[in-house]
């Protein structure tokens, strides 16, 4: 019950979130079909579209139409290392920007609901406790939409500073990663098999578990206080 008055309290960030987690799949095939039959174009692209290319994606990945990881893998494939620099500030703007636009749909609704829910508001709080190592462990995480946590760390109004630091600093082991596993695949058609070696593999999985097991030592911690 308390569940279901949350949401339908905030519908509009309800409405948002699902939009967002359907767009990345949708576009991510796009891109790539996009990408296999223009590769000759894409290769001779010069610096000038490639600063448009980032500072178009900073925008798509704020609001969830192209994936993180998607990125990365097709700037390591195309740039190679030359990749990182730009692809780690096109990162900070879609934080940015994914932030700011959560709250500007939400409006403080989910904040006040929250707090008229019986229980929730208490588990939030201590949640807040540690938020960069939310927001650390949420970006580290290869798997958690970065559209999707923008928005949930955004509603539950992780701190400015809290939620850079924890952007950049989670963000870059999975970026390295992905930029360096598209710089060693033979073949664009490979990117979405994202074909590795076993010890690329190793790390995406210990990245997963490091992950999943931070952001579950939070919210048990957080709930265990409560009660």
């Amino acid at each position: 019950m308390a569940l279901k008055n949350l949401l339908k309290k905030n519908k509009s960030s309800a409405v948002y979130l699902l939009i967002l987690g359907g767009l990345a799949l949708t576009m991510s095939s796009i891109m790539t079909f996009f990408a296999a039959t223009q590769e000759a174009f894409i290769h001779a692209f010069r610096w000038e579209q490639w600063t448009l290319f980032f500072c178009l994606t900073s925008l798509t990945m704020a609001v969830g139409l192209t994936p993180t990881t998607f990125i990365a893998l097709l700037t390591g494939y195309f740039l190679s290392w030359a990749a990182l620099p730009p692809l780690v500030i096109s990162y900070c703007i879609a934080s940015a920007l994914g932030y700011y636009a959560a709250n500007w749909v939400d409006k403080g609704a989910f904040l006040q609901s929250i707090s008229e829910t019986k229980g929730v508001a208490g588990i939030l709080k201590n949640i807040k406790k540690s938020e960069f190592k939310l927001v650390f462990f949420s970006r580290l995480s290869p798997i958690l939409p970065f559209a999707v946590t923008n928005i949930l760390l955004a509603l539950a109004k992780v701190k400015h500073k809290s939620y850079y630091l924890g952007s950049l600093t989670g963000m870059l082991p999975r970026t390295t990663l992905s930029v360096y596993i598209g710089s060693t695949i033979a073949t664009f058609s490979d990117i979405e098999q994202q074909d590795t070696d076993i010890t690329s593999r190793l790390i995406w999985l210990s990245l997963i578990t490091i992950s999943s097991a931070g952001i579950l030592r939070i919210f048990v911690k957080a709930f265990k206080s409560e009660n």
